[in-house]
């Protein structure tokens, strides 16, 4: 049912994540991205995977929408081995210090890049550092959604688009 372009689409998974009848999976276009299939036989175009969309539901922002904050890890060795400054090592473990579950990407070569649930620290390097590759995070969104619904702190770690997929499929679920 999905009336968005393939050129415009992301790749973020909340469809796949949203669709009661499991009609939609994602699939490697010939240049290895994800793109959701739609499987006709199944689908009941009930439309719920277009209004949980983020790319059809983009917001105009105005100027005076956003704050901006830097940060970095004052912890030499973690700022050594770490992206971006290490802040995500230091949001990450504070989370789970507080008992909550960190999701981030992980690689290996024959899965390749998906995310993973952390809840130790010292796991926490299996999901630091950028990976650079597409992760189909749709399959941890009904995962994050049951937790979120047991009262856990969740952080999640993804791209912009799948951040925003995240936000849209848990849209008007009570938590």
């Amino acid at each position: 049912m999905c009336n968005l372009p393939e050129d415009k689409c992301t790749g973020c998974g909340t469809c796949v994540a949203s669709c009661p009848f499991k009609a939609i999976s994602m699939k490697e276009d010939n240049e290895g991205f994800l793109y959701p299939y739609i499987d006709t036989s199944k689908c009941k175009k009930c439309g719920l995977c277009e209004k949980r969309c983020p790319v059809l539901k983009v917001k105009k922002y105005r100027k005076n929408d956003f704050s901006i904050y830097a940060a970095y890890t004052k912890n030499k060795s973690i700022l050594l081995n770490s992206s971006s400054g290490g802040i995500f090592y230091e949001l990450a473990s504070n989370v789970i210090s507080l008992g909550g579950i960190v999701y981030g990407v992980t690689y290996d070569k024959i899965k390749g890049a998906y995310h993973i649930p952390v809840d130790k620290i010292e796991n926490l390097k299996n999901i630091m550092g950028s990976k650079y590759l597409q992760a189909n995070a749709s399959l941890v969104f009904p995962k994050i959604k049951e937790e979120l619904t047991q009262g856990k702190t969740i952080l999640f770690s993804g791209s912009p688009c799948q951040v925003a997929g995240l936000k849209e499929y848990l849209v008007n679920v009570h938590l």
